[in-house]
């Protein structure tokens, strides 16, 4: 059963090399976001920033990090991060959306002859999919991307939790030495 699942999934894959297409795409989009961020980092800490020059090429630069910068920096970092997972998670639901459309949605794309969706291309599952992830998913995708990682550190904190009060016989108490 699950060979035969995963041989399903490898040919839907297979059939839509738009997929490959806007996974790649998506790629450079996030290549771009973190250049713009990198700039960014470096006006943060460059703004208040003094370099001595005693001459053309021996400069010396002194950073301050000021404690409103730390702030900056922190936001700056969950911004990275957001950011990130939500252009994972546009691409995540473009793929799911290609191959649990026909599923779902009721959506049929044997017919490629169809006539060009707003005069750019021919529509098709990717299409489809990218511009429902990229509009309606999106406030979905940006709030999952946003919790996530919180998510994912508090269930492995329960899981240890429950790891170390079942290894202990469900005594919370941690001190070996005390006395029942």
């Amino acid at each position: 059963l699950c060979s035969t699942n995963f041989h399903t999934a490898i040919c839907a894959m297979r059939s839509s090399v738009g997929i490959l297409l806007v996974g790649i795409s998506l790629l450079f989009v996030g290549l771009v976001w973190l250049l713009i961020w990198t700039i960014a980092l470096m006006g943060t800490f460059n703004r208040n920033n003094s370099t001595d020059c005693k001459m053309w090429d021996e400069c010396e630069t002194h950073v301050y990090i000021y404690r409103g910068r730390i702030i900056e920096v922190g936001l700056l970092l969950v911004s990275l991060y957001w950011t990130t997972m939500v252009i994972k998670n546009i691409v995540r639901v473009t793929v799911a959306g290609v191959i649990g459309g026909p599923w779902w949605f009721g959506l049929s794309y044997v017919d490629e002859r169809q006539e060009p969706c707003c005069g750019c291309w021919p529509k098709s599952a990717v299409s489809d999919s990218l511009f429902r992830a990229c509009t309606t998913s999106l406030g979905t995708i940006c709030y999952g991307s946003l919790v996530e990682i919180p998510a994912q550190w508090l269930s492995k904190i329960v899981s240890c939790m429950c790891w170390i009060t079942t290894s202990n016989g469900g005594d919370l108490d941690l001190n070996p030495d005390s006395e029942m």
